[in-house]
């Protein structure tokens, strides 16, 4: 699709993998904008870090500059460009973006993020003044953090980590949970309160341990197959003693790798290759699914626990945010894609509304950015009065912000 009045793509999207020429093609749908007459502050291109940027920019001016003042240059640029500019009007598109110069829009997401932030500080909630905090500072908020739930958790504390870690640990020398906030901290916060309770049918279906414990106290109690001289089978015996003596412990794990606990679902129902009598079946059926409920109920506890104790990290953790007036970019950009702020409201606070939106390593993009910069993205293909459009720059193959819960699926 073609945008009227230019010779642009409305919306294009370009796939390239490293060393094809990203930057390249950036930079030439940039000329072409200004070539057609785009005004430099309606043009708003990004992309991942300010070496890129300061490159693209770079290039821009080194590409527009030798057109204007060589015809080959010129001509060379023209036929990139989508244009028929000849040196005289590639002079006039450099005049245009000198004087424009401090009005270009050629930077980071990041930046953008921040500058929307400064600007919005109060619908936001942000505490003002505020400073951007970097990766070392964001680890001494996060290990305020832990010692602030930590020391609240008094007397439950050990008792709710070690529900989360499955072993004693000394709570203020385990790091897990300052891991946990650091590899997770986005995802916990997105996650729905109803996901920390999805095991909880699972947890109430089928024998409860006291059911199991009866089951085993007969299974004992039951006569087992005769060998061939007559008498009780002693594997049979021992077996059954063994199972009752982990379900008495509680020993799930034991319980579900008694081959004679098994051999209750196993085509055959054979132990030793000697049948398993109905009677035993039964019980052990019951025992096995006891266990496996069991199972599922202990990971149901830790999911509620795990959410107790991680949704109050995250409500420490904004507070101590807001008392340092300290934010991460991540912060940031999660409070920007929960806000209400309008397309028009983000227009007044950068002081201009872009028709041309150029998006460079798109694969890097997260969901809360995209839920952001995605009104903008809407409105430069809404058409309209004037000419608009959007360009794409990605390659799922390279994307390098997974770490920051980068999404390459949106390209």
């Amino acid at each position: 699709m073609s945008v009227p009045g230019s010779t642009q793509n409305a919306f294009e999207v370009v796939m390239a993998s490293a060393g094809t020429g990203k930057t390249f093609a950036l930079t030439n749908r940039l000329a072409g904008l200004l070539a057609d007459g785009a005004p430099v502050d309606r043009i708003l291109a990004v992309t991942f870090t300010r070496k890129a940027a300061g490159e693209i920019r770079e290039r821009l001016l080194e590409r527009i500059a030798r057109a204007a003042i060589d015809d080959a240059a010129a001509t060379e640029l023209s036929s990139h460009a989508r244009c028929a500019l000849d040196r005289v009007g590639w002079l006039d598109v450099l005049r245009r973006l000198v004087r424009g110069i401090h009005r270009v829009r050629i930077g980071t997401l990041d930046s953008v993020a921040q500058s929307l932030a400064r600007s919005l500080s109060l619908e936001l909630g942000l505490a003002t003044p505020w400073t951007p905090v970097v990766d070392h500072a964001t680890e001494g908020l996060r290990g305020e953090v832990v010692d602030r739930v930590l020391s609240e958790l008094e007397p439950e504390k050990q008792e709710l980590l070690h529900t989360l870690s499955g072993a004693t640990a000394s709570a203020r020398g385990d790091r897990r949970l300052g891991d946990l906030l650091a590899s997770a901290g986005s995802q916990i916060r997105r996650a729905d309160a109803q996901a920390w309770s999805c095991l909880a049918h699972e947890a109430s279906t089928g024998p409860d341990r006291h059911t199991a414990r009866t089951a085993a106290q007969r299974l004992v109690e039951l006569p087992a197959p005769p060998t061939k001289k007559g008498t009780p089978d002693a594997r049979f015996t021992k077996a059954a003693a063994a199972v009752l003596e982990d379900v008495l412990e509680d020993n799930i794990a034991g319980v579900l790798s008694r081959s004679l606990v098994a051999a209750s679902d196993e085509p055959g129902h054979t132990y030793y290759k000697v049948a398993v009598p109905d009677a035993w079946i039964a019980e052990l059926r019951t025992i096995k699914h006891g266990a496996i409920r069991a199972a599922i109920s202990d990971l149901h506890e830790q999911n509620l626990a795990a959410g107790r104790l991680l949704g109050r990290a995250m409500e420490i953790d904004e507070a101590v945010r807001h008392e340092r007036r300290s934010y991460a970019l991540d912060d940031l950009w999660r409070a920007l894609a929960d806000s209400d702020v309008q397309t028009q409201q983000v227009a007044y606070r950068l002081d201009t509304q872009f028709d041309h939106v150029l998006l460079d390593e798109f694969q890097d993009t997260s969901i809360d950015q995209w839920r952001v910069i995605e009104p903008l993205i809407d409105e430069a293909v809404a058409g309209g009065d004037r000419p608009r459009s959007v360009f794409v720059v990605g390659d799922v193959k390279q994307s390098l912000y997974g770490w920051r819960q980068a999404e390459a699926e949106l390209l």
